[in-house]
């Protein structure tokens, strides 16, 4: 039997041999090779290392799957099978451009993300008319070769007709359509077109719509979300995407199957139609746009949307993706933005009573905790909002707006993310700020995690903690110890003078 250490280049499976390694995941291997008497012919070979019983008759399986779909483009092609020295082996295609997680990380434009998604819809239409449910589908798992061309790979938990099922019984459940919590088994193409709706949305914003087990999700956690959570709102990630893909991807990621696109082709083609009107021009010179008034608002998100990082998505810092929204009126003019955003105001004089909770979605698990610390407070009539309250169908910009105006106290919870946040930083500071300054509405900050408030409108703020005491350096009995200040501070704000 090989050892790992002794599969190094020049070791031979079959005709191929190994050039050097590409990356492994877990116990597999993934290595460029090429034939040993045709060097030209360039292949990668995925090894298992210390397989398993049975190993072998699942990539046997994987193997007949992707025989089947060996004419479509946009699935990867293999060559062979096998066992040797005690491993198991396939060779296939070789993907010299890497996988669809490293294009992600770059950061991709609409056009970039058109085509990908209509290569993607290729190869799940074609393979579904086979009977063929991926149930895996997620960046790590779609590659491109050195052309560009999009294939869909690592069909090993794929569902065919013809075909008894792998023991294995769950996929990735960032990417699980909410159904293959239930029943893994008994799924149809509408899963695929879900995680595809997932991808989508993580190509738009670099964000998973429901968070990860990287940071510290747990999956029953994530079923509930998949299950239950309203999706999040694109345009309040990127301000500057197109209104229209919000119902593009709401309709890909439907609860119920029946109430997605039938064919992974329609939510292509459906993408592709709204960024239609989105010229080059625009694409390369508008950043960060801010909303016309008359953009089609819908809910907020109401769970944290984290980067993922490692193997199964993508990381923070992204670059804003460079489009133009569409408005309600198609003929109207679209025009730069102004040097200083306009804050959101009412002409009426309103009744501030409302606790304002201010913070990224990114700290949304931050959020959670202390909630519960302000429970005691609702109990005594003094009412806390923040944007999980907006129910489906409220416009969330104008909900935002109502409890802004009413806010007597405004808790701001303080990170990096806070203050990178665009929405945050034009619209709910300067509302809130100006409440201070001219109607006496008290601001508390929280700082979460390290961050510099030198320079920011916050740094003349006095803060519950210390900017270099941040709540996520110190113990939790500390912790909790300042969100029962928080708690204390805000019941005093509300006692009679």
């Amino acid at each position: 039997m090989a050892a790992p250490s002794q599969i190094q280049p020049g070791y031979q499976f079959g005709n191929y041999q190994l050039v050097g390694p590409i990356f492994q995941r877990g116990r597999e291997e993934i290595w460029h090779a090429h034939h040993h008497r045709i060097p030209d012919i360039e292949v990668a070979v995925k090894i298992i290392l210390a397989p398993q019983p049975g190993e072998l008759k699942l990539i046997e399986r994987e193997f007949t799957i992707l025989n089947k779909t060996r004419n479509c483009k946009n699935v990867i092609n293999i060559d062979d099978f096998g066992e040797q020295d005690g491993l198991v082996y396939m060779v296939m295609q070789y993907a010299s451009a890497g996988d669809l997680t490293g294009r992600i990380q770059q950061g991709l434009d609409l056009k970039t993300i058109s085509t990908f998604l209509k290569a993607a819809s290729e190869g799940l239409d074609f393979a579904h008319k086979l009977g063929i449910i991926h149930r895996n589908l997620k960046p790590d798992n779609i590659f491109l070769d050195k052309d560009g061309t999009l294939l869909l790979t690592d069909f090993k938990l794929a569902k065919d007709p013809e075909l008894d099922l792998p023991v294995s019984n769950a996929g990735t459940p960032e990417y699980e359509a909410p159904e293959q919590f239930t029943d893994f088994v008994n799924v149809s193409p509408a899963a695929d077109i879900y995680s595809l709706g997932i991808i989508t949305f993580q190509m738009l914003t670099r964000s998973l719509p429901y968070g990860s087990r990287v940071h510290g999700v747990k999956v029953t956690e994530l079923e509930m979300r998949h299950k239950t959570a309203p999706i999040p709102i694109l345009i309040q990630l990127k301000p500057d995407l197109p209104s229209a893909l919000q119902e593009i991807i709401e309709k890909a990621l439907a609860k119920q199957p029946s109430d997605r696109y039938t064919k992974a082709s329609e939510f292509a083609t459906a993408f592709e139609k709204a960024i239609s009107n989105v010229s080059d021009e625009d694409i390369g010179t508008l950043i960060n746009f801010i909303l016309p008034k008359n953009i089609v608002e819908t809910q907020p998100a109401q769970v944290d949307l984290i980067p993922v990082e490692n193997s199964i998505a993508a990381i923070e810092g992204a670059t804003p993706t460079i489009t133009v929204p569409e408005t309600t009126q198609p003929s109207a003019v679209i025009t730069p933005p102004p040097t200083t955003p306009a804050v959101i105001t009412d002409s009426a004089q309103p009744v501030r009573d409302k606790v304002f909770i201010s913070y990224s979605h990114k700290d949304a698990e931050w959020l959670a905790k202390l909630r519960s610390f302000l429970v005691p407070l609702e109990r005594m009539g003094i009412p806390i909002w923040d944007d999980t309250q907006i129910k489906p169908g409220n416009l969330w910009r104008n909900e935002i707006k109502k409890a802004l105006s009413s806010a007597k106290v405004a808790l701001l919870l303080v990170s990096s993310d806070f203050l990178a946040s665009d929405f945050i930083n034009d619209q709910e500071l300067p509302t809130l700020l100006k409440a201070a300054q001219n109607d006496g509405a008290l601001i508390l900050q929280v700082v979460l995690r390290p961050v510099m408030l030198e320079g920011t409108t916050l740094y003349e703020y006095q803060a519950v903690n210390s900017a270099s005491n941040p709540l996520s350096g110190v113990d939790k009995n500390k912790r909790e110890e300042v969100f029962v200040e928080i708690a204390r501070l805000i019941k005093q704000a509300y006692k009679p003078n």
